[in-house]
């Protein structure tokens, strides 16, 4: 089976939550869905940014949650719980200071953190916790998912802490043990000089 897009490819997500369904972004913008079963026709399609949209993921835990981003240097959320026909609606937009962005994926264990990359060589941290109107947009879900944060979530939280402040550490202990190797070979250099040639 195969199906003709609006211009070249640049990512495919399968919607997690509908395995039939396989969204497509290309190089014009446009982000377009299919149900695989019956190819023939778009599921939907829409005009996700101004310039190509380069990336697109669906958040695992949150039914209908989509991320686009896109070389207008912005990264979209959509609420694409729709049926049929119906497109998704934007939900949020936001310039993540990352230049034109290539690259975008949600937390595997958090529901409400993405992470961006883009070609002024940095990479970024969106946490959706902060945004209040997104998580409202998902009322059932948030309550939901609420409810398993109460019991594991506080576990989670620290796990993700741990693993931050575990990256800040090794990255601060290698900068250390590069600095001490950098003053022992200079003192060795100096040694070096200091010690005088033997008479023969």
């Amino acid at each position: 089976r195969r199906v003709t897009l609006s211009a070249e490819c640049e990512a495919v997500a399968w919607d997690p939550h509908h395995g039939e369904r396989l969204t497509a972004a290309a190089e014009d913008g446009v982000v377009s869905c299919w149900d695989v079963r019956k190819m023939d026709k778009v599921l939907w399609s829409l005009v996700a940014h101004e310039g190509g949209t380069n990336g697109l993921d669906y958040n695992r835990h949150v039914p209908g949650l989509m991320t686009t981003c896109s070389i207008d240097k912005t990264v979209a959320l959509w609420d694409a719980s729709c049926t049929k026909a119906a497109a998704p609606v934007q939900v949020a937009s936001k310039e993540m200071g990352g230049g034109r962005l290539f690259s975008v994926s949600f937390y595997p264990s958090d529901p409400w953190l993405l992470g961006c990359g883009g070609d002024n060589n940095l990479l970024c941290l969106w946490d959706l916790r902060e945004e209040m109107h997104v998580r409202k947009n998902f009322p059932d879900v948030g309550a939901a998912v609420a409810a398993v944060e109460e019991v594991g979530g506080e576990k989670k939280e620290k796990d993700f802490e741990a693993m931050m402040a575990a990256g800040q550490q090794a990255t601060a202990t290698a900068a250390a043990l590069e600095t001490k190797e950098k003053v022992g070979s200079k003192k060795k250099r100096n040694k070096k000089k200091k010690k005088a040639p033997k008479k023969r």
